[in-house]
């Protein structure tokens, strides 16, 4: 097995909507998915200079994803936000989550950003939200408050 952790190419849209797809099945929030949504949103990443989205690719296959963005605000330095972060069941026991934050990491410190944030807001099972929040804290994220939400 070969794990390349590398930017999307225009042409795996249609594969990262499907990524994203499979990701709201997961998902406990009461949403809907809207394909030509998700393909705008994405390209909009795909194509902006200060975003990217980094893809997991397992022998061909994509199997997970980063979806990162640089953003200064305010301030001198960019900051790093993660917009969306998935791993399919098919790279759940692989290097997969691993590799993708440590290229997060790495993307982020290209781009000189003090900080790089994510949120644990996907509303998954019990199980999985504890294994995104564990992988994030092994790779050095801190806790730094909750994160507040009203449904509509």
């Amino acid at each position: 097995m070969t794990l390349v952790i590398r930017s999307v190419e225009d042409t795996e849209l249609d594969a990262v909507v499907d990524i994203c797809e499979a990701g709201v099945e997961e998902t406990n929030l009461d949403v809907s998915f809207d394909r030509e949504t998700a393909r705008n949103w994405l390209w909009t990443y795909m194509q902006s200079a200060e975003a990217d989205i980094l893809v997991a690719d397992m022998d061909g296959d994509l199997v997970g994803g980063v979806m990162v963005v640089e953003s200064n605000e305010i301030f001198t330095q960019p900051m790093c936000y993660m917009a969306k972060f998935w791993v399919l069941p098919a790279g759940r026991r692989s290097r997969a989550a691993r590799d993708l934050m440590k290229a997060t990491v790495s993307w982020a410190e290209e781009r000189n950003c003090s900080h790089v944030y994510c949120t644990a807001t996907a509303d998954l099972d019990d199980r999985e939200q504890r294994l995104f929040i564990n992988l994030m804290k092994r790779t050095g994220f801190q806790e730094k408050g909750p994160v507040l939400s009203k449904g509509l």
